[in-house]
């Protein structure tokens, strides 16, 4: 686990901690954000103003979902007490969001919709099917070992996947759903790898 400090107004970062570890459970986990919320907030910069703990990332294990819920998040959202319980906002980091993003088109069980109409991966099979872009059954058909690709999670939500869908057996107005959700996905994760 690291710690980076980045500074939102100043435009300064620097490394707080890093804590090798080989086993995480919630109590660690929660041990080592309040301490570091501690040691960061009893700082102070050179004009006297104190440095507080506002935004924090998180990735989506099970013991952050576990950190959340006994620290009481509501939204995302915990209070640091030591800075006068003002909030502290948590955001995904951008590997898990892209993911969390494949996972709700590759659920079987998911009942997603855009616009009123539906998004589900009933309307990748034919594009792994027909082998026509990068996409195929390892994509689609998760392990525990290729759930955590990236790779394979923008793969799935990409322009060519929604561009093949429309050359496939199923009729366009059918499959308007899914191809608007990764045509939004693909734009999502553009503007992220964008550098200006």
């Amino acid at each position: 686990m690291s710690v980076l400090f980045f500074n939102c107004r100043r435009g300064l970062y620097w490394p707080v901690a890093s804590f090798p570890l080989t086993k995480i459970n919630y109590q660690i986990l929660s041990t080592l954000v309040w301490q570091v919320c501690e040691a960061i907030g009893s700082l102070n910069f050179d004009d006297g103003k104190i440095i507080e703990v506002r935004y924090g990332v998180s990735d989506g294990s099970t013991y952050s979902h576990s950190f959340f819920s006994r620290a009481g998040a509501q939204n995302w959202v915990t209070y640091n007490p030591f800075n006068d319980n003002k909030p502290i906002w948590w955001l995904s980091d951008y590997p898990h969001m892209i993911k969390k993003l494949r996972n709700f088109i590759v659920n079987p069980d998911g009942q997603l919709q855009t616009w009123g109409k539906k998004v589900t991966v009933n309307h990748l099979i034919p594009v792994a099917q027909r082998q026509m872009t990068k996409l195929n059954w390892k994509h689609i058909n998760l392990t525990p070992r290729t759930k955590m690709s990236v790779k394979r999670a923008v793969t799935v939500c990409s322009l060519d996947v929604a561009l093949d869908i429309l050359q496939g057996p199923l009729p366009p107005e059918d499959t308007v759903g899914t191809r608007t959700y990764l045509k939004q996905c693909h734009k999502l994760f553009h503007i992220f790898n964008k550098n200006s």
